[in-house]
């Protein structure tokens, strides 16, 4: 089939565009081609650059190697910002649960202790 008579449905669809505090990940070129899965670098969006539709096209993230500009065509959507955000409010959820149960345990064992002392000299006299 020629490829002109071939259905494209990427440029059919929207998606959805990419925000300022996305996670998103490099597809990162070499000078041969494309850089193997396992060293493409990981950022955070810092900035968009929308286009004259309204689309975004270009944005700046930020890596632990510094800030670059980049298409997003060249960018993979790891997770949204809110998704961070949650995830966030999840773990800090999650710390002081375990910190609420931490001390429970030890109060526990404070009072375990106590009446273990206790029964000893209960004994002895």
């Amino acid at each position: 089939m020629p490829p002109q008579l071939m259905l494209r449905t990427k440029w059919f669809k929207t998606r959805e565009n990419i925000n300022k505090g996305d996670y998103v990940m490099e597809k990162s070129l070499k000078p041969g081609g494309i850089m193997p899965r396992g060293v493409w670098k990981e950022g955070i969006d810092t900035k968009t650059y929308p286009g004259e539709d309204g689309l975004v096209v270009k944005v700046r993230i930020r890596t632990s190697t510094g800030e670059y500009d980049h298409p997003i065509s060249k960018l993979r959507l790891l997770s949204t910002g809110r998704e961070l955000e949650e995830d966030s409010v999840l773990k800090k959820k999650l710390e002081d649960s375990t910190l609420c149960l931490i001390a429970i345990y030890l109060c526990e064992f404070v009072l375990l202790i106590s009446v273990w002392v206790f029964s000893i000299n209960l004994y002895q006299v």
